[in-house]
């Protein structure tokens, strides 16, 4: 079974960021951070491992990209403590212990310098744009949410990406019944409890509404609990206007993309997927 999820997603309050909570230091064993430019292979790279650790039977999470919800941010397999994740801009995260648990992957090894040098103005002008649209698109957000029972991990089941609004719920709860509740405070009590019996949650919050928690799945219990919500007109209303906006800077980002994939050399990537993919197998069993 694969997991479909956002790690972070654009809301109309702005852009959150959940990227910790793929996998804590506390629960892994062995993490692979992405380094390097835009369409250096790196969702190619989590693709083609997440595709041989399925065909090896291992149920995987993968965690889509809310400006792009066809590429990859990051894939886990949770109860394994094993994740690779995208860990460039606007989701930066690094190393805690390297080596021992920590894996540092740079695609810029793989980029012709020359060839990228050549077009640097034309990068530089394409990057700006595509700032800019984003900044227009989504206001900066500051949220507390990650903080709270070191048992809760909270993620997205949607995303408001340059397709519009995306929800993978049906790849969480397909077969599971869901109880119904009816207010954030009653989740909230009901996820501290959970914790507080040393039961792990996992807090899936709205992306038209980042404060709002969407579901509450207590994990060893298999018990998920929906949570009653109203988003208000305003907020549908600007969704089309941010979505527009979003695929504009999607595309100064395919083009970014492009300029970068034509100095790459994908064969060294192959290469480096395939020693990743059968030493990540190994490390399996």
């Amino acid at each position: 079974m694969t997991r479909k999820l956002f790690a972070a997603t654009n809301t109309p309050l702005g852009f959150v960021n959940f990227f910790e909570h793929i996998m804590l230091l506390k629960d892994a064993k062995r993490r692979y951070f992405l380094k390097g430019p835009s369409g250096s292979g790196k969702s190619t790279f989590m693709k083609a491992i997440a595709a041989k650790l399925n065909a090896a039977d291992f149920a995987t999470e993968q965690f889509h990209c809310a400006n792009d919800a066809a590429s990859l941010d990051a894939i886990t397999i949770f109860n394994k403590g094993l994740s690779i994740i995208d860990a460039t801009t606007p989701h930066v995260c690094d190393p805690q212990i390297p080596v021992a648990i920590d894996v540092l992957i740079d695609f810029a090894q793989f980029v012709d310098e020359e060839k990228i040098c050549r077009r640097v103005d034309e990068i530089r002008e394409l990057s700006k744009q595509k700032t800019l649209l984003y900044n227009k698109a989504t206001k900066p957000y500051s949220t507390n949410l990650s903080s709270g029972h070191e048992l809760d991990r909270k993620l997205f089941l949607s995303a408001i990406t340059p397709d519009g609004f995306v929800d993978f719920s049906d790849s969480i709860f397909d077969a599971q019944k869901i109880h119904e509740i009816s207010d954030d405070k009653a989740a909230n009590q009901l996820m501290n409890e959970a914790n507080t019996m040393g039961l792990k949650t996992e807090s899936f919050y709205c992306a038209l509404n980042p404060a709002h928690v969407q579901y509450l799945h207590v994990v060893s219990e298999n018990i998920v609990y929906a949570v009653k919500s109203s988003v208000s007109a305003k907020v549908h209303n600007e969704l089309d206007a941010m979505v527009t906006l979003l695929k504009k800077a999607r595309d100064c980002h395919y083009e970014i993309e492009e300029i970068y994939a034509g100095a790459i050399d994908f064969a060294q990537v192959d290469k480096m997927t395939n020693k990743v993919a059968a030493e990540i197998l190994y490390q399996l069993g």
